[in-house]
């Protein structure tokens, strides 16, 4: 097996580039999800946090070009027929011993047009065992000396199920909305 140097690396990582996914889910199966890193729920009682993300087929062909390891649903008994696969990626929570150093990453919770910063503690009631509709997220690959890649999450977007009920919208509160991408771009003013 070739070792891969420092710079083929830092190649790799910079060829494969920052992954940006707009419109995931969160692949459930048995040991896919654990990003509060509870190791009940890790595969062999691991603590490691993680999750597996859906992505658009062209991401999956562009990552596997470059040695990630991507995955591909699989039917449940019959459902063979019609059945189209999504494909997905483990991503890594890296967190730092130090809770306030800004390489750690960030976690959002939107409901009802608000968002919400959680912390590294309230992951697994918030995302692991919560009612996720959709996922945004930024990506960081990094390519280690076996060639393999390992994707960690720089910036986390949970949307939980709102639709379901029908009172969400009588209290939303506008102050603390998520901003439209036209409010975000508006300069600042001083």
């Amino acid at each position: 097996m070739k070792t891969l140097t420092r710079e083929e690396r830092y190649l790799n990582n910079r060829n494969i580039g920052l992954i940006k996914l707009d419109n995931s889910k969160l692949i459930y199966k048995a040991h896919s999800c654990n990003l509060g890193g509870d190791p009940a729920k890790g595969f062999r009682g691991s603590t490691q946090r993680f999750c597996n993300l859906s992505i658009p087929e062209e991401t999956a062909q562009h990552l596997m070009r470059y040695g990630v390891d991507v995955k591909e649903t699989k039917p449940y008994g019959d459902e063979i027929e019609g059945f189209e696969p999504d494909y997905f990626v483990k991503v890594i929570a890296g967190f730092r011993d130090d809770p306030n150093d800004i390489r750690n990453p960030k976690f959002y919770l939107v409901k009802n047009g608000s968002r919400i910063e959680i912390g590294r503690n309230d992951l697994k009631s918030d995302i692991d065992e919560g009612r996720i509709s959709r996922v945004k997220a930024t990506l960081n690959p990094f390519t280690r000396e076996d060639g393999g890649v390992t994707l960690y999450i720089r910036y986390f977007y949970a949307e939980m199920f709102v639709d379901e009920d029908p009172f969400a919208s009588d209290y939303m509160n506008e102050a603390t909305a998520y901003p439209t991408e036209e409010e975000e771009e508006l300069p600042f003013i001083v």
